[in-house]
């Protein structure tokens, strides 16, 4: 969700990034042979995905996307991934707008860098950059833009600022700070009022951003300096996103002034109080990208609920899109976890991991072609 504060330093830090990707076969080979030999080879298993696309597997391997349209096995989507370098020993990955993060296994958070292709010869198009200086036993971290906020194995929330080796020496970058008043702290999440807090009893806090006659602002003075108050309605959550609650009975609750929560665009300085989304039901993963959001039941079906995008508009234009009440995702099955890129650099797209670790992926990719309907996502290795 974008505000005033960020806006600018997105546009100061965005940047179009990717790679390149090389397989070698012996000559005469065709480009479908070499596609098939490179997918049924060694797949890797994937446990969390960014719809940047980002991807991380059961190995602790992060892997992000190739430069090159390199042929792929005939319907498989057009996005290939290669392995990150260096980013190994990885507990999770989180992203948002033009900086990504990697948090390893020891506790340790690092800035994933992208590569540019114009500077370098790297085949690799994310690869691990500086860690970020104090944080430590870190069990979560989300991102938005270059304002950090992560979850210590104490239950105690900290925020800092990161940037990319490109900015960081013409940056001035917040060193890490305790928020005070938060403890028992399992997940947490930017929103377009306030930050959220999830604590282990269940109950929901939030840091209310200041509201002026331009909407809600984030300031991060002001989130350091305020103190969480309770959101009264919500009880019994397991899970935070954008604006968004998941129960333990499998209900999911919105709120703010997302697209999402009051169904109306550019409703930036009008907020609606936490109310629960009618006919859902059996959730057990959800992602609110704030134009529309995805979830996940328990039958492995994923369903989507917002304004989606119909077919690629006009160069310089917007996409064409529609308001869909709950609906389907046809072509999923058997889906764990999903996720919602509809706000970042102007691409629209989706993804969703299986059960068997595999990658789906649909909407706008990096290369502005549209992709209705989801198509697994092929991995390549060197």
């Amino acid at each position: 969700m974008k505000t005033g504060l960020l806006k600018s330093r997105l546009l100061r830090y965005s940047a179009v990034i990717t790679a390149a990707a090389i397989f070698v076969l012996p000559a005469g080979t065709s480009s479908y042979v070499q596609a098939a030999a490179r997918t049924e080879a060694a797949q890797p298993k994937i446990v969390q995905a960014t719809a940047d696309p980002l991807a991380l597997d059961d190995q602790g391997n992060v892997w992000g996307r190739a430069l090159q349209s390199i042929s792929v096995k005939e319907g498989f989507h057009r996005t290939l991934l290669m392995k990150g370098k260096g980013l190994d020993k990885v507990k999770s990955v989180a992203s948002g707008n033009s900086m990504a993060v990697a948090l390893r296994e020891d506790g340790t958070v690092w800035v994933i860098e992208r590569e540019d292709p114009t500077l370098t010869k790297e085949l690799v198009y994310v690869s691990l950059g500086d860690q970020v200086p104090g944080l430590h036993g870190i069990q979560k971290v989300i991102l938005h833009g270059t304002l950090g906020l992560a979850v210590d194995q104490e239950g105690k929330v900290w925020m800092f600022e990161s940037a990319s080796r490109r900015f960081r020496n013409s940056i001035p970058l917040m060193k890490a700070q305790q928020l005070r008043g938060l403890d028992s702290i399992k997940d947490l999440a930017f929103g377009s009022t306030g930050v959220s807090f999830l604590r282990e009893d269940g109950t929901v806090w939030i840091i209310d951003y200041p509201k002026s006659q331009y909407g809600f602002t984030m300031n991060e003075n002001l989130i350091l300096a305020s103190t969480a108050k309770q959101i009264k309605e919500l009880k019994g959550i397991v899970k935070l996103d954008t604006d968004s609650a998941l129960s333990k009975d499998g209900t999911v609750w919105v709120w703010g002034t997302g697209m999402v929560a009051t169904k109306q665009k550019n409703s930036f300085d009008t907020a609606v109080s936490p109310y629960q989304l009618p006919g859902l039901s059996e959730v057990t993963d959800l992602d609110n990208g704030g134009k529309h959001a995805l979830f996940v039941k328990k039958d492995g079906s994923v369903w989507g609920l917002g304004y989606f995008t119909l077919r690629m508009g006009a160069l310089g234009g917007e996409h064409p899109d529609e308001w869909k009440e709950l609906f389907p995702v046809e072509g999923l099955s058997d889906v764990v976890s999903v996720s919602v890129n509809d706000d970042r650099h102007g691409v629209d797209a989706d993804t969703a991991v299986k059960k068997d670790g595999t990658l789906w992926m649909w909407g706008i990719d990096t290369s502005a072609t549209f992709h209705p309907k989801p198509l697994q996502v092929d991995f390549r290795t060197k």
